[in-house]
């Protein structure tokens, strides 16, 4: 009888202490995770858009490819075989002559990421109406494996530049990766 009320002691104080281990576990399981996330910046090729470009219609970039570096990835003591996900968490758009043609008038334009121009993943929009970006979140780690994989951006104005301008994007990719082993 009394082994039995020990038990009962004792089950409460097991259960306690298996709560706080699996906390403990999650916390450092979060610390190493944040230690093996980083962002790298890249700055696009620039897209021309030429005078008397038709307005409303949609144009469709050649493709750009992905073009992470391993030496980059590298230094974060990893490689593209071992990124978990990766995301992108920043993008600006400009133009180069601003001034004459500014670049609220982009209608639209999308980022994608995929194998060609039917098979993407939206990854960015714009609208030039509000000068609005919105950044989708999604992951497309798989697509970065992939070499055949590339960036595509379409477009669409509201007016024609005066003259030839490019299109110029920067944007910052989020990894997650496991380290080298």
């Amino acid at each position: 009888m009394k082994t039995t009320q020990h038990i009962r002691r004792l089950f409460p104080s097991l259960l306690l202490l298996g709560l706080f281990f699996t906390a403990s576990c999650k916390q450092v399981s979060q610390a190493i995770d944040n230690l093996l996330t980083f962002s790298i910046t890249k700055t696009a090729p620039p897209i021309p858009i030429p005078a008397l470009t038709p307005i409303g219609m949609t144009f469709a970039a050649p493709g750009v490819p992905i073009g992470i570096d391993s030496a980059t990835l590298a230094q974060q003591k990893t490689s593209l075989s071992l990124v978990r996900t990766l995301k992108l968490t920043d993008m600006t758009i400009a133009i180069d002559d601003s001034v004459a043609f500014p670049r609220t008038n982009i209608d639209t334009m999308t980022l994608s990421v995929g194998l060609d121009s039917l098979h993407q993943i939206l990854l960015a929009t714009y609208v030039g109406t509000g000068d609005k970006k919105t950044l989708t979140n999604a992951d497309f780690a798989a697509d970065a494996k992939n070499p055949n994989d590339k960036f595509y951006v379409t477009f669409r104005l509201k007016s024609d530049p005066p003259h030839t301008v490019n299109l110029l994007t920067s944007y910052k990719l989020t990894f997650s990766a496991d380290p080298l082993p």
